[in-house]
């Protein structure tokens, strides 16, 4: 049983952990602990004076952890890159072995050759050391099976001693005891060797419980997943599998981070400044270690840097240049990767700055920007800088070809982004290039139903300005690159074509084949289907001439959010060439989230159905009959005698736009109109919905149903649908029939206005199944039986819980209860003081609501955690 002194120093030790050593009263420990006042206060005091608490000051006085002793252990993991990302689970399942009550677990650390093993290995041991399960100085011995490869009997022999001899000359077991025994590259062992050394270790573990300081050591054994069957022997032995992740695995954020750690530390070892172009550090990024992952990178990059440092050994500049003529063949095949990975790389990585690494950190500066130039000009310029580093035709078409969208793009938003109307532009450009492009622009707007803002314009008249001045560059596009381009855009394509064809002819030039497929690009550049998140859109089908232009555009240029689209119906144009029109525009501007279509005349509603299921685009029509009223009001306006009569009518209109509309829930059976009608005479007696009319339907047909929930949308609002199967339509709220027979009649209301889940539909054995999975320092099924009944008292004793407030606060306390009993923080809740304050009845109620957990788990929630729980029970 522990002495008052240790119980003291461990509570300290657990609440410093906890509220990041903000210290405790010797009121409050007495409290606490059950003992006398008098008595912890002269224990406080002898705790100071040997050192390792300190009084933090304050009134009252409060003690806390010294300096030496607070919570430096928790930081030992953070040297790791990813210890917050890919490897947080790996650390986790560390942490819980080192932490395991009595006894340190053994661990067996899983990868891929490269993938940092024996780094993660080390760690743990600094970890054990700095949380106080190990001594200072710990032994940390490692065996390396390679070297027992051709005497696998030997290893057995140096780990455990070789008992038929008698000495513990070689006993690394013995000799690692209060400490840890690292066994390397174990999955190069035999089967028939793993067997003996898997029996001798379990033979170990079960030799008792004794704190790890005096007796066995703890071992670490390092497994390559090269090996699946040495990997799974020593899994069934080894409590925890930490797996790391492969290169290739990790996210390139964290990859970004090993790159800026390798150069800096070549920096430092240079004692210059490395500078490195964008697009060779985006090759590095990305190329494929496929090999030796982590330790390929280091040795790769290594290289690069010593080959630049050979180049400029005796330039005397204090920076150093990297470029991509330094580093092997296979780091400029990056780019292959970029399109997999374009999104992320920009954000990493963009284009438009220099890239710097001196010994202590990685800068980035802004690129000085340039007056315009040609998108040849920019082409030509990286490959004459690509043929000075000495990179062969093959390596610079390849990087420009991969390049050739983000140099399109760059060169896009430099030339757009000088906001020049026509009078410059006549300055800039050849004014004969002008009205060709607007021409052009014009048929093509037509043709492909799709408006180009100005900066097509501009950006177009520039290029083509620059192209016939002979800024052209040869081949920049692979053959399968063009053809993919046509072939996806083949009406963009061919418009492309035909003008430039009609520029050669006006200025008596030959213009290479690329420039058709770029000519092609500025067509995509507002093209809705290019480049974007999947979302719905808005399509104006009005009838008359700019009317729906107009609105859309006004909407687009005041919003701007470039979703907003339109379609203008001649009133004397025929129904199939409407239709038509309506098919093309939908196409053209879907995003892959379907198309709300707001239209004037009743016959486009049945050909917006129709051109749905035909086109295979989702779409909504919603009537906005405001040509209609507009041509009723002018009829009223010369009838009227006066403006009041005028206004009153138009007034009565509008309201009736403005009502809303009659509110409908849909019952539903597939089994005929009988269920679906009891359903309704159910509902109706004592569902209490007095305000909403039910509709009953029995359709198994997916299409007849959704025809027929288009009908009622036209007139009704659907509320909700109840029945047998959720049809998925229209964004309909929907409720099963389970879920209103299988309650009592009293709670139908509630449930049919979505005020409460019935708590059956909650599986809180499947909940804390996946928290068993999560929690890796407390008995879960403990738990289990522990926290729902504290819940329950929560909704009786303190305030009644929706059903989705209940999990919350069952999830936030079983993490917390978890953290607590692995020594880990908690964050501090800055409004604690105020909250408690606030609800002191609640505050003092959920102190005695936790305790069994307390006492169960042996540790002590905090004020700074009572405060949240008091947040979540009371939604603040």
């Amino acid at each position: 049983m522990e002495t008052n002194k240790k119980q003291i120093y461990n509570f300290i030790k657990l609440h410093s952990k906890a509220t990041q050593n903000s210290g405790v009263s010797t009121q409050y420990l007495a409290d606490k602990l059950g003992i006398l006042r008098s008595n912890a206060s002269s224990i406080l005091n002898a705790l100071v004076e040997e050192g390792l608490l300190k009084k933090l000051g304050g009134r009252p006085v409060l003690y806390g952890l010294s300096e030496g002793d607070n919570d430096s252990d928790a930081r030992c993991f953070e040297s790791l890159i990813g210890y917050n990302g890919s490897l947080e689970r790996s650390i986790r399942l560390a942490k819980a072995a080192v932490l395991y009550p009595q006894k340190c677990l053994d661990i067996l650390i899983a990868g891929e050759q490269g993938t940092g093993k024996n780094l993660f290995a080390r760690t743990v041991h600094q970890y054990a050391e700095s949380s106080g399960i190990l001594k200072k100085e710990a032994p940390f011995i490692k065996v390396d099976c390679k070297k027992y490869q051709d005497n696998e009997i030997r290893l057995i022999e140096s780990i455990f001693g070789d008992g038929n001899k008698g000495t513990d000359n070689e006993n690394y077991y013995k000799s690692a005891a209060g400490g840890i025994l690292h066994i390397d590259h174990a999955h190069l062992l035999g089967a028939e060797i793993r067997s003996r050394l898997c029996s001798t270790i379990e033979q170990n573990q079960n030799v008792g419980f004794e704190p790890l300081i005096r007796a066995e050591p703890m071992i670490i054994i390092t497994c390559e997943t090269v090996n699946p069957a040495a990997l799974k022997d020593f899994a069934k032995i080894i409590p925890f599998t930490a797996e790391l992740p492969s290169l290739a695995e990790r996210p390139l954020k964290e990859r970004m981070e090993l790159i800026q750690n390798i150069l800096t530390t070549e920096a430092a070892r240079a004692k210059r400044t490395l500078t490195i172009p964008a697009e060779l550090l985006r090759c590095l990024l990305l190329y494929d270690c496929l090999s030796y992952n982590i330790i390929q990178l280091k040795a790769d990059l290594r290289r690069g840097c010593a080959m630049a440092y050979l180049r400029e050994r005796g330039s005397g500049d204090e920076n150093l240049n990297l470029y991509i003529s330094d580093f092997e063949h296979h780091i400029r095949k990056g780019f292959l990767n970029y399109e997999k990975h374009r999104k992320e790389t920009e954000e990493i990585i963009p284009l438009d700055y220099h890239y710097t690494f001196s010994a202590s950190a990685m800068e980035m500066s802004t690129k000085s920007r340039r007056q315009y130039r040609g998108f040849y000009d920019e082409i030509d310029k990286k490959a004459g800088e690509l043929m000075e580093r000495g990179i062969n035709a093959d390596e610079i078409n390849l990087f420009l070809s991969t390049e050739l969208e983000a140099t399109y793009r760059q060169f896009w938003n430099e030339s757009v982004s000088q906001q020049i109307n026509k009078e410059q532009l006549i300055n800039l450009v050849n004014k004969d290039v002008i009205e060709p492009v607007e021409a052009f622009l014009n048929d093509a707007s037509a043709k492909l139903s799709r408006d180009f803002s100005p900066s097509v314009f501009y950006g177009l008249c520039l290029h083509i300005d620059n192209a016939i001045k002979g800024n052209v560059s040869k081949q920049l596009m692979s053959v399968p690159q063009m053809s993919a381009i046509v072939e996806k855009y083949k009406l963009e394509y061919s418009l492309s074509l035909l003008f430039i064809t009609g520029i050669e002819k006006i200025f008596s030039i030959k213009l290479p084949i690329d420039e058709t497929v770029l000519i092609t690009l500025f067509l995509l550049s507002d093209d809705p289907r290019v480049g974007t998140v999947k979302r719905p859109v808005i399509l104006f089908a009005l009838h008359g001439n700019g009317v729906a232009a107009s609105l859309a555009n006004m909407i687009n240029s005041i919003a701007n959010f470039d979703n907003t689209f339109f379609c203008e119906i001649p009133f004397a144009q025929e129904h199939t060439k409407t239709y038509e029109n309506l098919q093309k525009h939908i196409k053209n501007i879907d995003r892959g989230k379907g198309v709300a279509v707001i239209y004037d005349m009743d016959f486009l509603a049945p050909m917006l159905n129709t051109a749905a299921g035909e086109i295979g685009i989702e779409i909504r029509t919603i009537k906005l009959p405001i040509t209609l009223s507009g041509i009723e009001w002018s009829r009223r306006a010369a009838i009227v005698s006066d403006v009041d009569t005028l206004s009153q009518s138009i007034n009565t209109t509008i309201n009736g736009y403005k009502k809303s509309p009659k509110k409908i829930i849909v019952t539903l059976c597939t089994t005929g109109e009988g269920g679906a009608l009891q359903l309704k005479k159910y509902i109706m007696k004592y569902g209490d919905m007095k305000d909403i009319d039910i509709v009953p339907l029995a359709m198994a047909n997916g299409e007849l149903l959704r025809n027929k929930l288009t009908e009622l949308q036209d007139e009704y609002l659907i509320y909700c649908i109840v029945g047998t199967f959720d049809p998925m339509l229209f964004g309909i709220p929907y409720i099963p029939v389970s879920d209103v027979l299988g309650v009592s009649p009293k709670m139908l209301p509630e449930i049919l206005r979505f005020k409460k889940q019935e708590k059956s539909r909650i599986d809180l054995d499947e909940v804390f199944a996946y928290l068993k999975e999560q929690l890796l320092n407390i008995d879960v099924k403990k738990l289990r039986n522990l926290l729902p009944p504290i819940i329950e008292e929560f909704n009786e004793k303190i305030t009644p819980m929706s059903i989705d407030t209940e999990v919350g606060l069952l999830i936030h306390m079983a993490c917390s209860i978890n953290r607590l009993a692995g020594n880990l923080s908690l964050p501090v809740n800055i409004r604690k003081e105020a909250i408690i304050k606030a609800y002191d009845t609640h505050y003092k109620q959920i102190r005695k609501l936790v305790k069994p957990l307390e006492k169960a788990f042996k540790t002590i929630i905090t004020d700074d955690e009572l405060a949240n729980i008091i947040m979540i029970v009371n939604k603040l």
